[in-house]
């Protein structure tokens, strides 16, 4: 939910006991103004036939719904009271106020009870009246905070937007970007505190990017000398037994700790993400590739390939496409049984790899996670890789083991397929 409609949505919340209270203020506010106007046009009356009294000893008539009690004293000061009075039999009652006094002057024999009534507002009346201007001033208050709140959000928040923007676009291996000046101080303290981020996730990109150059490097070089030495050492002492099995032991050592540096560099360069040459690329093509590279190694251990392939392409990047299924179908083929099965699908936005190997006892997703050994001592870095490409574009890896069955299923989604029209 966006932030303007949570805004909003709280403050129709935060309206509701206010207009409730609101409509009750206003009844009460009607009825007392009605009150007022009403006992100020009786008393308006009754002081001008007090004083037509006083001035010819004559009572007055009155008319309407007033009444006059000629001879009795009702009361003996003023009194303001409620009543109702039904007119008409066919019409309901309706409220009217009314005011109480006696006409009497000394020595004179004319004295009487005036009764003088107003019509005033229902109660049920004053209450409709008090909701309709209720639901008036809400409806009015909400179409102005909603005009307000969508013009000023727009220019209030576009510092906020264009951070947002560039903060979507910004790559750890480019230079941090230059953030907008706000004259909000929540969003200035928001882009001095993204600014101090970047730039430390820039520096420290480098220093690492710069660490694993220069380890590579340095270790790409010690391990040649070591295999070039081994190697030497194997061709001197061709025919020294004890000899000869050191050397191809280091060089065996020497070889497996070169793959292992490559592929844990391989992790943390697609961990950095240096990896963003994103394009269409045809699994189809590669698998066939895959398969014909890694054919004399199937052909000598007698593994029969069945394939069901669609040509549907991917949007990733061709380099980590090239790793991923080549390191799916390497471990098919290392990991099978001579005389074997390998099954290779790719239909929709599904690819799978199926083949026959040893039974595994232990959790099949551990083998997807870095140095968990199999039962052959393997360091698992190939399926760690291809973990790791698979969350870089969010596809969904799974690793299930049915018997002596071993599959990996890979599913690219909708949004990363695309069919391949020629």
């Amino acid at each position: 939910m966006k932030l303007i409609r949570k805004t909003i949505n709280q403050i129709g919340l935060a309206l509701l006991p206010v207009m409730i209270v609101g409509t009750v203020f206003i009844n009460y506010t009607i009825r007392w103004i009605a009150y007022q106007e009403a006992d100020e046009y009786l008393t308006y009356e009754m002081e001008r036939m007090e004083r037509d009294f006083e001035r010819t000893g004559v009572l007055p008539e009155v008319q309407g719904v007033s009444e006059l009690i000629e001879g009795s004293l009702l009361v003996t000061e003023p009194v303001f009271t409620d009543t109702l009075l039904q007119i008409y039999p066919d019409i309901e009652p309706e409220r009217y106020r009314e005011l109480r006094f006696v006409l009497e002057s000394g020595g004179r024999p004319n004295k009487g009870t005036v009764i003088l009534r107003q019509i005033t507002l229902s109660k049920g009346e004053i209450a409709k009246g008090s909701v309709f201007i209720t639901m008036g001033l809400l409806l009015l208050m909400t179409l102005t905070i909603l005009v307000v709140v969508n013009i000023q959000t727009e220019r209030i928040w576009s510092p906020f937007f264009r951070t947002l923007h560039k903060l979507g676009s910004y790559r750890v291996q480019e230079e941090a970007p230059v953030f907008d000046a706000s004259d909000v101080h929540e969003f200035h303290m928001l882009n001095q505190t993204l600014n101090a981020m970047l730039q430390k996730m820039s520096g420290d990109y480098q220093r690492v990017k710069e660490f694993n150059e220069n380890i590579s490097h340095e270790l790409q070089t010690h391990l040649a000398v070591v295999k070039t030495t081994t190697e030497e050492l194997i061709n001197e002492y061709a025919g020294n037994e004890v000899v000869l099995d050191q050397a191809r032991r280091a060089y065996v050592a020497a070889t497996k700790l070169s793959h292992i540096h490559k592929s844990l560099l391989l992790l943390s360069k697609i961990g950095n993400k240096e990896f963003d040459d994103t394009s269409l690329v045809r699994p189809m093509v590669i698998i066939q590739q895959a398969l014909e590279e890694f054919g004399e190694l199937i052909q000598l251990r007698n593994i029969r390939i069945d394939t069901e392939l669609q040509d549907n392409r991917v949007r990733m990047d061709y380099g980590l496409a090239v790793v991923l299924i080549t390191n799916l179908i390497k471990n098919a083929v290392k990991h099978n049984l001579d005389g074997g099965l390998i099954r290779v699908s790719y239909t929709g936005t599904m690819l799978e790899v199926v083949n026959t190997g040893r039974l595994y006892t232990g959790d099949p997703r551990n083998l997807l996670q870095r140095f968990i050994r199999g039962d052959d001592g393997n360091t698992g870095l190939g399926l760690a890789i291809a973990r790791q490409i698979c969350e870089t574009y969010h596809f969904t890896l799974n690793y299930l083991v049915q018997e002596n069955l071993h599959m990996v299923r890979i599913d690219f989604g909708v949004d990363s397929t695309e069919n391949l029209q020629i």
